[in-house]
């Protein structure tokens, strides 16, 4: 948390602000056709205030109180309410804001742009352009070229590089391969496999949250617990939103989700299903990964 947060200039002819501005008018509209505003131009000016508006309002309220993961525990209809304007989160485009569930949001990227580090490479940034600044004035009064920048590299500082071992060979001649990769790689798949996601990739962010999983549980908990949610009837869609809840970053984030995985899994509800969550329910009752089922085979 700091007294500022950065807001580039060129946010007002962003065509993503553009496009969300006109979004809201069209959403104010139709809810209040008479207190819709001018017409024209000046209308659409006045949706874009209101929109970069929001977006300060927003990044003010998530740099008090967002994550290092880039979470907020608010859900949509939760900040619509607390910046005074309906229909403004889902105006924003997927790169700015997403809902992971009814009650909690993430911003991709928040922390890169606002977070301590950011704020540290901008404050050297500004030092840097004064010296230089500077440096090209008295280079003026002199006649002469700008001084370079002294060599910030202490003779006592410098450190010989480390040399990085060879990886152990396996007993055919070749490197071992990274267990733990290949591991993260089946639990991945198997999310794909099961809530039907083919075409999503695994990224640094995926391995990262995989890796930290498999820290508290083996491979074969989690994935027991990603088929787990295929019982849960309000994440496979039975709910207000008619939204399905099933992205990787919300089954693994931690382990109160992992547990009530396993909880869907293992005592999967029998009333109110829908058919295809019966089916489900059957199909994942004695679940193995395919390690094991080849190992008793």
């Amino acid at each position: 948390m700091s007294a500022w947060i950065k807001l580039e200039k060129g946010l007002e002819t962003d065509p993503r602000v553009l496009r969300a501005a006109k979004a809201l008018a069209r959403r104010a509209a139709e809810l209040s056709p008479d207190a819709a505003g001018g017409s024209g131009n000046a209308r659409a000016l006045q949706y874009v205030t209101l929109l970069i508006g929001g977006l300060a309002r927003l990044w003010i309220y998530a740099d008090s109180h967002a994550r290092e993961d880039d979470t907020l525990d608010l859900g949509f209809e939760e900040l619509d309410e607390l910046l005074g304007i309906p229909g403004f989160c889902s105006a924003l485009p997927a790169d700015w804001i997403v809902e992971l569930d009814a009650n909690r949001v993430e911003l991709p990227g928040f922390q890169e742009h606002n977070g301590l580090d950011a704020r540290r490479r901008a404050l050297t940034s500004k030092r840097v352009e004064r010296h230089r600044v500077t440096q090209a004035k008295r280079s003026s009064v002199t006649g002469g070229n700008a001084p370079a920048l002294p060599d910030q590299t202490r003779p006592d500082q410098t450190r010989p590089k480390r040399e990085v071992p060879p990886e152990p060979l396996a007993s055919g001649g070749e490197p071992e391969p990274d267990r733990d990769a290949e591991t993260v790689a089946r639990v991945f798949r198997h999310w794909q496999s099961v809530h039907g996601h083919a075409t999503a990739r695994l990224d640094a962010k995926r391995r990262k949250l995989i890796r930290d999983a498999l820290r508290s549980y083996p491979e074969e908990v989690l994935c027991e617990s990603i088929a787990g949610y295929r019982n849960s009837p309000h994440h496979m869609g039975q709910n207000d939103r008619g939204t399905v809840y099933d992205s990787i970053e919300l089954l693994l984030r931690d382990a109160k989700h992992i547990d009530a995985g396993l909880a869907f899994a293992r005592n999967p509800p029998r009333t109110g299903l829908a058919s295809i969550s019966r089916r489900n329910v059957d199909a994942t009752a004695n679940w193995q990964p395919p390690e094991l089922r080849r190992n008793e085979g």
